[in-house]
């Protein structure tokens, strides 16, 4: 009896490895059904950054001429403005492009014009005053039926 009680039950440590699997897994599907900026954003509360200053969601439609990646005035001015506060605020910038604007008959395809637009983007912020190593561009979905959107964060 008493070489019984002295056996450690080993099974239990298996036991607690498929159960801490188990919930990392449960943890990452849960993960994937959240918005993703605004799990980094409660990330980075919890941890005594506030994080971004502002998030724009911009439509593409509204700051370019039709077809083409020329921004329009009122655009350039508000982007170079967005520049210059990161800059004054010591804070990088991210450009997030989602989407493709159809380009019927234009000088470009639909790649080519959501990939010059977010450039052209990023080019305004950095007229702001903005240092190119601070500007972070990303286009992770390009295709899709979905308009295109400009998401520009502080």
């Amino acid at each position: 009896m008493k070489a019984a009680a002295a056996r450690s039950p080993r099974w239990m440590m298996s036991f607690a490895d498929i159960c801490l699997l188990l919930l990392g897994f449960m943890v990452l599907l849960h993960a994937q059904a959240i918005d993703g900026r605004k799990l980094a954003q409660g990330m980075r509360a919890a941890f005594g950054n506030a994080g971004p200053a502002a998030d724009h969601d911009l439509a593409a439609g509204t700051l370019f001429a039709p077809a083409e990646a020329v921004l329009r005035p009122p655009a350039r001015a508000r982007l170079a403005a967005l520049g210059r506060a990161a800059a004054a605020h010591g804070r990088g910038v991210r450009i997030e492009s989602r989407g493709t604007d159809p380009a019927p008959g234009g000088r470009l395809d639909r790649w080519e014009l959501a990939a010059a637009r977010t450039a052209a983007v990023a080019r305004a912020v950095a007229a702001g005053g903005l240092r190119e190593d601070a500007i972070q561009v990303s286009i992770p979905q390009l295709g899709g039926s979905e308009r295109q959107h400009l998401l520009v964060a502080e």
